[in-house]
């Protein structure tokens, strides 16, 4: 069987999405973990098919550690100085460039 690059990005796809896609009992799985995590009402969760939207929700959270730890300021102090949070401001803005380029420039 000879394949073309083509070919071989959309197997790899088709491998991605299977290997993502949860089993009925690691869906039940994770039912069971949700609720008992919401059960005395103390946190707030919930399953999202598109983890990738998160991760990067995160990361851009994150880029602020970047700002406290060239300041040596803590998060408090960082946050309180314009200068500041204007850096942070332009890590996050560079960040959504590189997101929406690799999404081919799509909005999500």
């Amino acid at each position: 069987m000879t394949k073309t690059k083509e070919g071989e990005e959309s197997e790899n796809r088709e491998n991605t999405a299977a290997a993502a896609a949860p089993t009925n009992v690691q869906r039940a799985n994770l039912n069971r973990i949700v609720l008992a995590l919401r059960a005395d009402g103390a946190l707030r969760v919930s399953l999202t098919p598109n983890i990738r939207d998160v991760q990067y929700s995160k990361l851009l959270i994150n880029l602020q550690s970047a700002v406290n730890a060239l300041s040596r300021e803590p998060v408090p102090a960082t946050l309180s100085q314009r200068g500041y949070r204007l850096a942070w401001r332009g890590l996050i803005v560079e960040a959504l460039e590189v997101y929406q380029a690799g999404a081919g420039g799509e909005r999500r």
